[in-house]
C-alpha cells in the first residue's frame, strides 16, 4: 500500500479509503486497458516486420526467377536469330544455283 492508503486506514475514514481505492482500480484499469493496447500494437508491428521481412524473401526470389527468365528468352532470340540469318543464306544459295541451272539450260538450248 502507499502512503495516503495507510493514512486512510489508520485514519478509519472507511468512505475516503472506499474512493480513494477505487479510483486507484479505475487507475489500474485504465493501466491494463493501455498495456494491452500496446502488446496489440507490438504484436502488429513484429507481423509488420515479419511480413515484411517474407516479401522482401519473396521479392528477391521472383526477381532471381525473372532475370533468369529473361536471360533464357534473350539466350532463344539469339539463337532464332541465327537460324533465321542460316536459313536466309540457304535461300539465296538456291537462288544462286537455280539461276546458274537456268543459264546452263539456256546455254545447251542455243547449242542445238
Amino acid at each position: 500500500m502507499d502512503i495516503i492508503a495507510q493514512e486512510l486506514v489508520q485514519s478509519k475514514n472507511e468512505e475516503e479509503l472506499k474512493e480513494y481505492l477505487f479510483e486507484q482500480l479505475q487507475l489500474l484499469d485504465i493501466k491494463k486497458r493501455n498495456d494491452q493496447k500496446i502488446n496489440i500494437l507490438n504484436n502488429t508491428i513484429n507481423q509488420l516486420n515479419k511480413d515484411k521481412r517474407d516479401l522482401r524473401k519473396c521479392n528477391t526470389v521472383v526477381s532471381q526467377s525473372l532475370n533468369r527468365k529473361l536471360v533464357e528468352n534473350h539466350k532463344i532470340d539469339l539463337r532464332i536469330r541465327k537460324l533465321e540469318e542460316e536459313i536466309d543464306k540457304v535461300k539465296g544459295n538456291i537462288k544462286y544455283y537455280e539461276a546458274l541451272g537456268d543459264y546452263y539450260i539456256s546455254q545447251i538450248k542455243n547449242f542445238d
